[in-house]
């Protein structure tokens, strides 16, 4: 893992597949100037809490992870560029929890939000809806999270695979077949 440094002093701690091809982001901030970043085949993930166990846990779930110290750092971020994953504490995420609920349509349905919490019930899926997230986790099960985590976001995806090929397989009435 290395270290590269953030806004406003922070820092973020990356993970980068070292074999991943570099791409022009066409969603970066600038249009044409659209930042490089690295492409790879693991998911990525933007880990919102000063929390090590936490951010230990998403990368040993496999996803490359991004972390935010800040509101500050992570809006941005959220903003530019496509994440599978969001993880954030529950309290401190006003701003971020904000962002996320007001997400929409596609853009809403790739991103996997999990929230962490001593007041949650772990894999409540009405307390999930509430809080718009896909997962919530209590903090006792923590040294589960791995596993919890690779199996809800795998849940997600299978959804949603279905959901997308009936999409293409149901002609459109906007699109003129009939």
């Amino acid at each position: 893992m290395s270290t590269r440094p953030g806004r406003s002093g922070t820092s973020q701690y990356v993970r980068r597949d070292p074999g991943a091809a570099t791409k022009r982001d066409p969603t970066a901030v600038g249009g044409a100037r659209a930042k490089t970043r690295i492409e790879t085949s693991t998911p990525r993930a933007l880990v919102c809490t000063d929390d090590a166990q936490i951010r230990k846990c998403v990368a040993m779930a496999g996803f490359d992870v991004t972390v935010a110290a800040s509101a500050d750092v992570a809006l941005p971020l959220l903003r530019h560029e496509r994440w599978e994953c969001v993880a954030l504490e529950r309290l401190p995420d006003r701003e971020i929890g904000h962002f996320l609920a007001t997400l929409f349509g596609e853009r809403r349905r790739e991103l996997f939000v999990m929230k962490v919490d001593g007041h949650f019930i772990t894999g409540d899926r009405f307390q999930a809806w509430s809080e718009s997230a896909d997962l919530v986790v209590h903090n006792y099960d923590l040294a589960n999270l791995p596993t919890i985590l690779e199996e809800a976001h795998q849940d997600k995806l299978d959804f949603y695979k279905n959901y997308r090929q009936a999409q293409r397989d149901t002609p459109s009435r906007l699109g003129g077949h009939s």
